[in-house]
């Protein structure tokens, strides 16, 4: 079951609630007040060190997916295989920016190497600041 730290009047936060709510998974809804200074508390920090919501509460599903990713790149430079692909940019869009949620990407060599890569393409451009 999914832990959903979120405000229930932005948007983003209706986004997540709105897909989990539609794709039928179970989940439990902590309501956080950001204007109240509530993502600014060491216990929310610890979840979300960029005190923003919405805040999913379970590392443990995105830590699974980079697992996903680096058994995938041991064997391929891509995505799609040898060659760089439209897979690489959908998954490049989080994947750049997972250490700002938390997770450690020095657990994952070929998923670094593979950031690496992405970057390195021609006319690649970064995300805004």
């Amino acid at each position: 079951m999914y832990t959903v730290y979120g405000k229930s009047d932005s948007g983003n936060c209706y986004k997540v609630k709105l897909a989990l709510e539609q794709l039928g998974l179970p989940y439990r809804w902590v309501e956080v007040d950001s204007n109240r200074g509530e993502t600014r508390s060491a216990e929310f920090l610890a979840r979300n060190p960029i005190g923003k919501v919405p805040t999913l509460g379970l590392q443990e599903r995105g830590n699974q997916a980079l697992a996903v990713m680096e058994q995938h790149l041991g064997k391929e430079p891509f995505f799609p295989g040898p060659a760089y692909g439209i897979a690489d940019i959908a998954l490049f869009a989080y994947t750049h920016c997972a250490a700002d949620g938390g997770f450690d990407l020095g657990r994952y060599p070929a998923v670094s190497a593979w950031l690496a890569r992405v970057r390195s393409q021609p006319r690649f451009v970064p995300l805004p600041a």
